[in-house]
């Protein structure tokens, strides 16, 4: 069977990207999507039991078998499988993949070779390249808008976004802005009983999101859900008046007071600039709600809200941004529980979890706390 793609369809100005399954039953995939990008062609793979064997799978393009360079195998809680092959042709040039299972079950792919020169945006005086933000969403797609206005605040250059369904008109509307990718990613977000490992739809998500939009592209990837604030207070910026003095010499500026706004500007993207040397920037659940317990009336966070007082302990619920070149795999919560303590991390941040927004029936006690932001 061929499969033709266009890798991006627009509506107006809006980009839809739809992946290009390897279904082998009803339930299971071989792979959620392929994708060409800089001379390598990926296979973004779930994991039910045990991972797919690499001898197993044949991939050719013009009748020559191609070799797989890399793989990324994470097989334990919240699985992932990433195989790499390589392929040189040109920039856009377009090839035809044909993949072959041991058990003769094939599918040929029409891929578009999707070329990016790696770069490091940090110093990037435009400020494009830098920061991006992805999840998967469904029934919750009403709070984009309070969460769009909230991260392009916090420095956003680009939302990738995947419904995990079928996309409406409806959905396509909320959605449709020019910073915006949605991604049709219709896939069970759970594994039937039986299968080894639950999760599913996610992992294959915030995989595709790392190596097709992550990688090469941007330097950062914040991973969070449409209910969950990711928040740098004023003072987490430059924290003492020592910083801020070794600071002004290296840029040879004088006088700069300690409330300086060069210095207290509260966003995510200032905070990860001036900490370029961190791999992992770590959220812990604080539970939030509404003072007055009801969605806000305009498409902005609240300045003041209601919090419990202790987060839910890191690795737990908690939500990051990773700078893309350090990782290869990761979790729902945390990189792993083996990684983590090996990067450079800050994991003491405060994300603020806005529980009944999306579990309008969620009850969470003592959280009574009164938080201006």
């Amino acid at each position: 069977m061929l499969h033709k793609k266009n890798i991006h369809t627009t509506h107006s100005m809006q980009t839809i990207d739809n992946p290009q399954p390897f279904p082998i039953s009803n339930t299971n995939m071989l792979f959620f999507d392929m994708f060409y990008k800089n001379n390598k062609i990926y296979m973004i793979m779930p994991i039910y039991n045990t991972p797919a064997l690499p001898e197993h799978i044949t991939l050719t393009v013009n009748n020559k078998v191609l070799r797989m360079t890399e793989s990324h195998v994470k097989d334990s809680n919240e699985p992932i499988l990433i195989y790499m092959y390589e392929y040189i042709s040109p920039q856009n040039s377009v090839v035809e993949v044909n993949v072959k299972l041991i058990n003769e079950m094939k599918k040929t792919y029409t891929l578009r070779h999707i070329y990016t020169q790696p770069q490091t945006c940090i110093t990037n005086k435009q400020g494009n390249k830098f920061l991006a933000l992805t999840t998967l969403f469904k029934n919750d797609y009403y709070l984009f808008p309070l969460f769009y206005n909230y991260y392009k605040e916090q420095g956003v250059d680009h939302f990738y976004m995947y419904y995990n369904g079928v996309i409406t008109p409806g959905i396509k509307t909320v959605f449709d802005k020019p910073d915006v990718t949605l991604v049709q990613w219709n896939f069970q977000y759970w594994n039937p009983r039986g299968v080894k490992y639950p999760h599913h739809a996610q992992m294959g998500q915030m995989h595709h999101a790392l190596y097709k939009y992550g990688k090469d592209i941007y330097d950062y990837m914040i991973f969070c859900d449409l209910d969950e604030y990711l928040h740098i207070p004023k003072n987490k910026c430059i924290e003492t008046i020592a910083d801020i003095a070794n600071i002004a010499n290296k840029a040879n500026i004088a006088n700069i007071a300690p409330n300086s706004e060069e210095y207290t500007d509260n966003t995510i993207r200032k905070f990860i600039t001036n900490n370029p040397n961190i791999d992992i920037f770590g959220f812990c659940n604080f539970w939030s709600n509404t003072i007055d317990g009801n969605m806000p009336s305009t498409p902005h966070l609240p300045k003041r809200f209601l919090s419990v007082v202790e987060p839910v302990k890191y690795l737990e619920r908690s939500k990051n941004i990773y700078k893309v070149s350090s990782i290869n795999t990761i979790g729902i919560h945390q990189v792993g529980y083996n990684f983590y303590s090996t990067m450079k991390h800050i994991i003491d941040l405060k994300m603020y979890h806005f529980y009944k927004w999306s579990s309008k029936g969620r009850v969470i006690e003592k959280c009574t706390n009164i938080v201006e932001v």
